[in-house]
């Protein structure tokens, strides 16, 4: 038999926990099909991108999306579905081969911060690209606010969206990080004494 303080506590608990749920469901973008050729708003530096592709490794697909601030374009971001996978970024020194998961539907996230750039697949980190040593100054000069897929050459992107994760200055409510409808990343209750 529950002692009263602790069916009090089971109830505001799942109470909570049912009220987070709701508003942490409320913070994810859903899935958005490609728009091709026309530049989409995009807050990259405090939101991931997340592309969503069924394309196999070897198939030479693309992702690749132009990258800009308000008055002009930075370069690309060019996924290629080689054998291993590369990723390029216009005025960047080096491609770089990714050892990605190889299931055909895959999700690819992007979170650029003002120094680097980081890719996901699938939840496995593939890289960290610093972009102060090897890209040119252009990718660190100010705040991405827009993007273009370019419908020329990118034949891999299905759908996207905007995700908030942590460290990317993510909003607190009642004491909880707010990830995505799958996660929670941190529970800080403070307790009145």
């Amino acid at each position: 038999m529950l002692t009263l303080p602790l069916m009090v506590g089971c109830v505001f608990r799942a109470t909570l926990i049912s009220s987070l749920l709701l508003q942490v469901s409320a913070t994810t973008t859903n899935w958005t099909s490609v728009v091709y050729d026309t530049y989409i708003g995009i807050d990259f530096e405090r939101k991931s991108l997340q592309i969503k592709t069924n394309s196999a490794d070897g198939s030479l697909d693309e992702i690749q999306f132009q990258n800009s601030y308000d008055c002009c374009d930075i370069g690309r971001i060019v996924v290629t579905l080689s054998s291993p996978p590369t990723l390029l970024m216009d005025s960047c020194l080096t491609t770089n081969y990714l050892d990605s998961p190889s299931q055909i539907d895959r999700i690819w996230t992007f979170t650029k911060t003002k120094d680097t750039l980081s890719l996901h697949c699938n939840g496995l980190h593939l890289l960290t690209k610093n972009l102060n040593e090897d890209c040119n100054p252009g990718w660190t000069y100010g705040v991405i606010s827009r993007i273009k897929f370019l419908g020329n050459f990118d034949n891999a992107t299905d759908f996207y969206r905007e995700v908030v994760f942590p460290g990317k200055n993510a909003p607190q409510l009642a004491g909880i990080l707010l990830v995505d409808s799958n996660h929670i990343e941190s529970i800080h209750l403070k307790r009145d004494i």
